[in-house]
Order: C-alpha cells, then structure tokens, then sequence
C-alpha cells in the first residue's frame, strides 16, 4: 500500500468518500477536477501473465487513460511528455486532504475528440520495452539492474544492500547466450525471478523489487460498501520450483516431489544456465525459500473507489463469504476514478495439479548451438565501472566460447574511455593487450591521447579458434602517462564466427589473482627495553689451565646493559704461569706457587 496515514487507513472504511485529482503534463500544462470528462479517468496494472497463478519474475507496466477537456493544449506538443497525477482524500477526522501520489506516466499517442484529448500513458517500466544490445553479460544483480537502468535512462531505487538481501543477491550471475531474452523487460523478469520478486517502479518513477510476504496491509468488511466479491475454496501455496537446463533439455524439479504444493516453472531461465549442479539447484532452493510465504486464497472483490492499493498487498476479509483467518495477495488491479476498484487475487488449486517426476524430459526438444553454417554473433558488455591507474594493467573482459571447427574468430569492440593525464605530461597512452587460451598474443595496438575527456577506442582482432574446445579470450588495458575509468556498459565488445556458441557451462576451473604490497622495514627489528641478571661461576679446573674464561662482552652500541652485581672467584692452581685478569681496565698480576682466591665486585654500567 503506499504511503498513507492511520487516518487515511481509518477514511478508507468510513461511511463518506470525497477526492480530487491535480495533475501535470510537462512543465507546462496543469489540471484538475473541471478539466476530467467523467468517468474516462482509469489505472489498471497486473503482475501475473494469466489468472491462474501467483507469479515472481514479472516486469508490471501500469497504463492510464483520461480525457481532458476545457484546456488550451495545442496539437503536436505533448507526445512522449510525462503526465503526473496526485489524488486527494478529504480526511473527515482531521478535516484536511490527505494526498496519494501516483507513479509518472508518459504519454503514447494522444487523439484529439469531440469531448477531449484522449491520453494513454505508461509508467517507466514502458522504458524497459527498448530491445537488448547485448547477448551475454556477467555481474551481481545489483550491478546487472544498476547497468540495465542506465541503459534505458531509469533510475534504480534500491540500494546494494537492499537488493543483497534479497534471495541469490549476492551471487555472480551470468546471463545465457542462447536464451529467450529480447527487450531490456525480458532482462529485469527473468533476472527478478532468479531473485524471488517481481520487478516494478515505485511513486517516484525508480525501479524497485518487490516480494511476496503476509503483512496484512488492510481489513476489509463486508460493511465497507463491498460491491461484489468471489472467493475461492482452496488455497495457492508452492512446495516445488523446477527449471529447464538448456544444456541435456531436461526440465529439474527442486523441493518437495511429495507434497501437496504447486511446481514454480522457472523456465528457461537465462540466469539459471552457469555453473555447477550444485550452484544452480543451490540457486533454485533459493528461490523455494522465497516463495514458501505463499499461502494466498484466490479471490475477486470490487468495492468503492481507492487509490492507495498497490499490487502485492496482502489483505484479509471479515464477513459474509469470507474465511476471516484467510490471506488474499492482489495481483490485478483496475481503477475508475470516483467510482469503484476492482481487486483480484491470482492462484491455482493444489489439487488439480497432474503428478511429476524429479526429473521431466523435455519433450520440445532444444535446437542445437553450433550449427556449422550458422553465423553467430555474441557481445559482450560490462556491468560494472572499470577503474585503470597510472601504469595499470586492468582486465576489461573475459569470453568463452567453442566451435566446432577451426574458424577464423573475428574481434571487434568498442571502449568509451573517461581520461586524465598525469601530471605535466602532454601525452598518454593505452595499450591494448589480448590473451588468448593462456597464450599473450604479440599484438599490441597503442592509442596516444593529448588530452583530458572522453575517447573512444576501437578494438579488432582475427583469431583462429581451437575446435571441439572452450576458447577463452581475454582483453587487457594498460594505461602509460595517464589513468582511464570505463562506466558500465561502455565496453561492447563482439565476436563473431561460423558454428560457434558464446561462454560454455562452467567448467570447473576457477583463476584467482592477488596482489601482495612490499612489507617496508624502516631499520630492521627493534629489541625492546628488558631486565636480566647475569651469574658467572667457574668448574674446578684441570691440569694448568683455568677451568673457564670469562672475556669481555662485545657489544656494538646497539644494547644497554642495566646495572648488576658480579661476584667472582677465581681458583689459581699451583703452576709457573701467570695469570692475566682484566676489569675495567684493571689488572691484577700473580706468579706465586699458591692458591690464590680473589673476591671482585664491583657495579658496572654501560658498554661493558
């Protein structure tokens, strides 16, 4: 439900109803209640693609339709416009206007007639109808949904984190090449499915995610001047998901094959065809979880006027035919202004649904890839903003592909670079590096640039492909006297070739690059300060000489010794030798045949 207030929710079952409408078209042109014929003023919009099902992966177009009257807009000014519309609800309690604002709509194709101009409009999503310049691309969904935004000049109205926690949201999904996709619309489904929601745009026009969950956003009683309403004797919930993989044409069932529940047919999801068996049924499992909250009773209800419903709002109903402990998701939506709305919840009876197995062929069969005379074309496109520092060597991309013969494989792309030269240099340079099956190509074309700004760099290669094998093309950049950013979507880079198909299932090789920075030592290790004692004590000696020497200590200036004691006692034997001892520069001489013992000490402080 949008955004309304405990009031608005109270006036919406009261016993009174008053609105007003205000809109815009343009900047130039506004209107009102007086300017709308009566009774043209309609919204409709649905995320489901029949009545027979509660659907995720849907991309909702809402549409207007409103014959204005009595206003001074000229012919041929107001296609492509945008038509914006805020209806108010007088709020008896608080005796002022509470306001609803709907979604931006742009206008498609105005008739002029005897009552008025005649507007059809679509909101935003109608953006996403633009066909897809790209057959294969790679990234997380919030980096896919951010480049599939700016390439159809919408804006995106989540955030990373908004869209991590989302279910899959933070996996590396990669779009299939041989898949149905066609308009930037396909794109968004197909990619929301994989995330459990569905996608639409929010009262500001951005494109949102939505799933489903049971917050009950609004009671409805059979006294709230209900019109009409039908409700089903069954319940709509899923205990399975299943998916085609494109690769064996076998259609594979995630859940439980025993329950009650309802199949969710992913398809031939493109964003379900990369990666391991256990990455992808992971992925499916997913999914499951996500839509587990479905427990939606079908239903069709009509009821006076309300523009604040929403598609995905759960309600409850109390009264009459209703079970007042069920749950109801609207899935359509169909408006008359100042007149009534009509509601309907989607969904299919568990029970009728034919047995499967956990594995289903698919009986369409698939067309082969690679056929030999067949001329395919594969592009591919960044999703996300690609940064080249002063001397840096940055990978732009990386294509996978086979063929089954050895074909010439031509390259081409095309780079729109943000550049900025070092400082006081006139010139830069980057350099285009290929690598191809692990083999650096010595090939190296170099464009010099002058100055700052953007530049546009124009790749071709011509390879000779290893048949019956993944080839693997990867593009480098390296930038000399300069740095280079490339925003996302402005790499397209083409290949083309006879019997050739575009980046085969995972493989199991997985390539890692990490960079370790010097570990700088300023002066080598540092001893900390630390206190010992020192004991010195001699053996009985043997023979003539002493039974141990004590010499000086050598130090280099490096450690400090702290102040000690030392006693020492020195056993001379009876022999005709002298003996030496030094002390701080002290000497004590002895040639007497005796024993001589000798008791020193004395403190003792720095290098020795």
């Amino acid at each position: 439900m949008r955004e309304v207030s405990d009031e608005y929710k109270k006036a919406m079952h009261g016993s009174s109803h008053r609105f007003k409408l205000s809109g815009t078209i343009g900047d130039t042109y506004t209107f009102d209640d007086s300017n709308v014929v009566q009774g043209s003023f309609s919204y409709s919009i649905q995320n489901t693609t029949s009545n027979s099902s509660i659907e995720i992966g849907t991309a909702c177009i809402g549409s207007i339709e409103i014959v204005l009257c009595g206003s001074d807009i000229p012919k041929y000014t107001i296609e492509g416009m945008d038509i914006n519309i805020t209806i108010s609800r007088y709020i008896s309690d608080t005796e002022e206007w509470e306001s609803v604002s709907l979604t931006p709509f742009i206008i498609n194709n105005p008739t002029w007639t005897k009552q008025g101009i005649k507007i059809t409009g679509y909101d935003y999503m109608s953006k996403l109808t633009k066909d897809l310049s790209i057959d294969t691309t790679i990234g997380t969904p919030y980096e896919l949904l951010t480049y599939i935004c700016d390439s159809v000049g919408l804006t995106f109205g989540m955030t990373q984190e908004d869209v991590e926690a989302l279910p899959n949201g933070t996996k590396q999904l990669g779009m299939y090449t041989e898949s149905n996709i066609e308009t930037c619309q396909d794109f968004v489904a197909e990619l929301s499915m994989v995330l459990g929601a569905w996608a639409a745009v929010d009262p500001e026009g951005k494109l949102i995610l939505k799933t489903y969950n049971t917050d009950v956003v609004d009671t409805i009683k059979i006294t709230d001047r209900m019109i009409d309403a039908e409700f089903a004797d069954y319940k709509t919930f899923y205990s399975c998901v299943s998916y085609t993989y494109l690769k064996d044409g076998y259609n594979y069932v995630i859940g439980d094959t025993e329950a009650d529940g309802l199949v969710f047919k992913m398809g031939e999801n493109a964003f379900m065809q990369y990666g391991t068996d256990d990455v992808i049924e992971a992925r499916a499992q997913a999914v499951l979880d996500a839509i587990t909250c479905i427990n939606f009773v079908p239903f069709t209800l009509a009821r006076i006027f309300e523009p604040a419903y929403e598609i995905g709002d759960v309600i409850s109903c109390t009264g009459g035919l209703a079970d007042d402990e069920a749950l109801h998701c609207i899935n359509i939506i169909d408006w008359t202004y100042n007149d009534k709305i009509d509601i309907e919840g989607t969904g299919s009876n568990p029970a009728l649904i034919d047995a499967r197995s956990k594995v289903d062929k698919n009986l369409t069969g698939l067309l082969s890839q690679t056929e030999s005379n067949k001329v395919a074309h594969y592009k591919f496109a960044n999703s996300s903003d690609i940064s080249i520092g002063d001397g840096e060597t940055v990978l732009i991309s990386t294509i996978n592909f086979t063929a089954e013969e050895a074909e010439d494989i031509d390259i081409h792309g095309t780079i729109i670079m943000d550049t900025e030269l070092a400082e006081e240099v006139e010139k830069g340079n980057v350099k285009v590096t290929y690598v191809f099956n692990d083999e650096e190509i010595s090939f190296y074309p170099t464009e010099t640039y002058d100055e700052d700004g953007y530049h546009f760099l124009t790749l071709y290669k011509c390879l000779e492909a290893v048949p019956d094998s993944r080839n693997t093309l990867k593009v480098y950049l390296t930038c000399g006297s300069m740095s280079a950013k490339v925003y996302s979507g402005n790499a397209e880079i083409v290949i083309t070739g006879q019997g050739m198909a575009a980046t085969a299932k995972w493989d199991g090789t997985i390539e890692i690059e990490e960079s370790v920075d010097l570990i700088p030592n300023g002066g080598g290790l540092k001893m900390i300060d630390f206190a010992e004692s020192l004991t010195a004590n001699t053996q009985t000696p043997v023979g003539a000489t002493l039974a141990q020497s004590i010499g000086l200590i050598p130090n280099g200036g490096g450690l400090s010794m702290l102040n000690f004691n030392d006693d020492l006692t020195i056993l001379i034997p009876e022999a005709d030798k002298t003996y030496l001892i030094t002390s701080n520069d002290e000497y004590i001489e002895t040639d007497k045949y005796k024993l001589v013992e000798t008791t020193y000490q004395e403190e003792t402080e720095g290098d020795t």
